[in-house]
């Protein structure tokens, strides 16, 4: 059954992808960058094929206690140049929730043209919403985030939405590299898309390089 669902599911994604990659040159995003990183490490297409499996590890802000379900994992299903489907679930419940997202250009990444065509450092997401005669629904209201940082095998830094001022970031390791902590090019790459490192706030109450 949950094959089947699977299945579906994913063959759903395809028409979505099509229709997506007709509508990137329309999309408008608010451009927040402060410093721009090198393109070769916003890349998030790359960025989801690589590293399939992710956890929050920090933050760079202060948060409530039930603001984040530690330990919950982002499990890539399907992804494309234009269209990502992601389930997010505990080791200990497998019951996921499913995520769909379309990727864009935000206006810093479009300035620099690529001979190999455009590349893509922010997704629009929608979470699946309950399931109506055997199909599902996506909630019409998607949330946008940004790559600022990625090196592809160990480490991935989210902009995420924020009402206030400034920049919130969502810093995510693969499972493996959890107890192994952020590598040094990450850190670094941490302080300048994020901020001072005393903004730095652990999700995952594990121990650090």
């Amino acid at each position: 059954m949950k094959a089947a669902v699977r299945t579906i599911f994913l063959a759903a994604i395809y028409f979505i992808d099509v229709q997506a990659y007709y509508s990137q040159s329309v999309r408008k995003v608010t451009d927040t960058s402060d410093a721009f990183i090198d393109i070769r490490y916003r890349n998030l297409s790359k960025a989801c094929k690589s590293l399939k499996s992710l956890m929050l590890y920090a933050v760079n802000y202060k948060y409530s206690e039930n603001e984040f379900e530690s330990g919950a994992i982002y499990e890539t299903q399907y992804v494309s140049r234009t269209v990502v489907a992601y389930a997010k679930y505990h080791e200990k419940k497998r019951n996921a929730t499913w995520f769909i997202g379309t990727f864009f250009a935000t206006p810093e990444m479009r300035k620099h043209k690529q001979s190999e065509g455009a590349i893509y450092d922010g997704v629009t997401v929608l979470k699946k919403g309950i399931a109506v005669n055997g199909r599902g629904k996506y909630n019409t209201r998607g949330k946008n985030y940004t790559l600022l940082f990625s090196d592809y095998s160990t480490c991935s830094i989210l902009g995420v939405p924020n009402k206030h001022s400034g920049r919130r970031c969502h810093v995510l390791l693969p499972p493996e590299k959890i107890h192994n902590g952020m590598s040094k090019h990450c850190w670094e790459m941490y302080e300048r898309s994020c901020g001072d490192l005393s903004e730095f706030w652990p999700v995952l109450k594990l121990p650090f390089n």
